[in-house]
This record gives structure tokens, C-alpha cells and sequence, in this order.
């Protein structure tokens, strides 16, 4: 009967050792595992940031790039525009020779073809400016 108890004795202070191992071991991976969900947490968080940051970037990216295409479709209807006038002032210039009526005619086309020219050199500013920011 003793020996009997002393070997039950035995094995109840082994398993309270397992036990206490046991649990040592289950609180480390419970701490582990709570430092690793915080960690994805963090990580998760800096995630939904950069996404809110990556759509606010492409917004302004599709901003400036209609702004572009505007300022480019400025750009090339003041080219057209002075072309148009450049034509009407040669033409105007060539007719002025023998009709005086046409001399007034042909200082106010100059004069439209100037206002033209600087209108496109403002929209040709306007692209470039678009440019940088697209």
C-alpha cells in the first residue's frame, strides 16, 4: 500500500508540474497571439490610411489631367483661331493695295490677330501649368 501511494504521489506531482508547464506555455502563445493581433491591427490601420491617401492622390491626378485636356483644347483652338487670322490678314494686306476701305479692315484684323496671339500664349501657359501638376 505505500509503495502504491508513494507511485500515486509520485504521478500527481508529475502531472501538477505538467500542468503548471502547461500552462506557463498556453500564457506565453495567449501573450504572443495578442501582440500579433495588435501588431496586424497597426498594420491594418496604416493599410485603410494609405488607401484613403492612394484615392485622394488619384482624384487629384483626375483633376489635374481634365484640366490638362482643357487647357490643351484652349491651347489648340487659340492656335486655330490665329491661324484663321493670320490668313484673313494677308488676305485683307494683299486687297488693301488698291481699296482704301480696306485699311481700317485690315488694322483691326491685326489687331484681332494680336489679341489672339496673346489669348493663345495664356493658354499655352495654362497647359504647361496643368502639366506640372498631373
Amino acid at each position: 500500500h505505500t509503495q502504491r501511494r508513494a507511485a500515486i504521489a509520485q504521478n500527481a506531482s508529475t502531472i501538477a508540474n505538467e500542468r503548471e508547464v502547461a500552462e506557463k506555455q498556453l500564457n506565453t502563445s495567449r501573450h504572443s497571439a495578442h501582440k500579433k493581433q495588435s501588431g496586424l491591427e497597426r498594420t491594418a490601420s496604416r493599410l485603410e490610411t494609405l488607401k484613403q491617401s492612394a484615392k485622394k492622390a488619384q482624384a487629384e491626378v483626375g483633376e489635374a489631367s481634365g484640366q490638362l485636356k482643357a487647357a490643351k483644347a484652349d491651347a489648340d483652338a487659340a492656335k486655330r483661331e490665329v491661324e484663321l487670322l493670320k490668313v484673313e490678314v494677308s488676305k485683307s494686306v494683299r486687297g488693301g493695295v488698291h481699296d482704301d476701305g480696306n485699311t481700317t479692315d485690315t488694322a483691326e484684323l491685326k489687331q484681332k490677330l494680336k489679341d489672339a496671339l496673346e489669348k493663345r500664349e495664356a493658354a499655352v501657359v495654362k497647359a504647361r501649368q496643368a502639366q506640372d501638376h498631373v
